[in-house]
């Protein structure tokens, strides 16, 4: 169907802003390391710009993010941490 390839393009931007505003936008995370949260760092593409300190992080994890489902090793680097 013409057409219809646009409109799961547009959903899955959609899609991907959500996300990102889920990640970004952690409203109670009142923390001052924020920063230092997987999902800011991904906001700010560290994932991207130093793969292998992100890789760092997440490897072997040990606790997930009840907010977003970021997955890390050490509690301090999500918003809220919930032990695996």
């Amino acid at each position: 169907m013409p057409g219809s390839g646009g409109n799961r393009v547009e959903a899955n931007v959609q899609g991907k802003r959500k996300e990102c505003e889920k990640m970004t936008g952690n409203a109670s995370c009142t923390s001052a390391e924020h920063n230092t949260h997987i999902c800011a760092l991904k906001a700010e593409d560290f994932d991207k710009k130093n793969p292998e300190k992100f890789k760092q992080l997440t490897a072997d994890p040990k606790y997930k993010c009840a907010n977003c489902g970021a997955m890390v090793k050490d509690s301090k680097n999500v918003c809220e941490p919930v032990e695996l």
